[in-house]
């Protein structure tokens, strides 16, 4: 199977695909729920015509079904220290010019029982810059570009970063995913850990489509930690 960087579907539809194989991962309450906003969230950005958005969480919700455990990780947004939890999921895809990349995806959200607030990053080098529109899905070449996102969902705003590094580097693999893709022999899941570093100014959307924005104010986020958990999808070898 050719994972193509082209189309955020393929991200869904292995997310549709994911079964379990062996003992129950149980993911609780609140990994259901935050699965379910992350689908949710997928679809709107999806319908706004983000596709970079959309891919992301639609990766995260994905993450969850193959049993990633999130990890603690404290983030800065506005100057003020947030508890939020994180996972990193990387699939290996195939750039237009036929070089294969790791996507990565951090998603780390807080919220003791449904996610208050929500933040992704998504790039396809160990170090990437923001920059605002980033294009992941369609630039020819998207390599040191990052796409960033902070939701506040209780107040129904989105903000992108414009600016600043992210840093989300695979430290380690380690063995197969508790659940697998078991309709797809020719993908493997293994979990992994990940280190990662956001120091980005994000503004807020004036509309949905990712494209308009805020411009009189910036807010600072910002987040560093090592062994995040999270999961690498590749192509079988042979």
């Amino acid at each position: 199977m050719s994972l193509r960087f082209v189309r955020p579907i393929g991200v869904a539809g292995l997310a549709v695909a994911a079964a379990c194989q062996g003992g129950p991962a149980g993911p609780d309450e609140v990994s259901q729920d935050l699965e379910a906003t992350l689908e949710v969230m997928a679809a709107d950005a999806n319908r706004d015509g983000d596709p970079d958005a959309a891919a992301a969480f639609s990766g995260g919700a994905l993450a969850l079904r193959l049993g990633v455990r999130p990890s603690d990780i404290v983030v800065q947004v506005g100057g003020e220290s947030v508890r939020y939890q994180a996972l990193v999921y990387g699939v290996v895809r195939t750039l237009r010019n036929g070089d294969p990349v790791l996507h990565r995806n951090l998603i780390a959200w807080t919220g003791e029982r449904r996610p208050v607030a929500l933040l992704q990053v998504s790039q396809l080098t160990d170090l990437a810059a923001f920059g605002f529109p980033a294009d992941l899905s369609t630039a020819a070449d998207p390599r040191g570009r990052a796409r960033g996102t902070w939701a506040d969902l209780a107040k129904g705003q989105r903000w992108v970063a414009t600016a600043g590094t992210s840093a989300i580097v695979l430290a380690s693999t380690g063995g197969p995913c508790t659940r697998q893709l078991s309709s797809n022999p020719e993908l493997r899941c293994v979990t992994g850990e990940f280190d990662i570093r956001v120091d980005g100014d994000f503004h807020r959307l004036l509309r949905r489509d990712a494209h308009h924005l805020d411009r009189s104010r910036a807010l600072e986020i910002s987040t560093a930690a090592t062994g995040v958990n999270g999961i690498v999808i590749s192509p079988v070898t042979p």
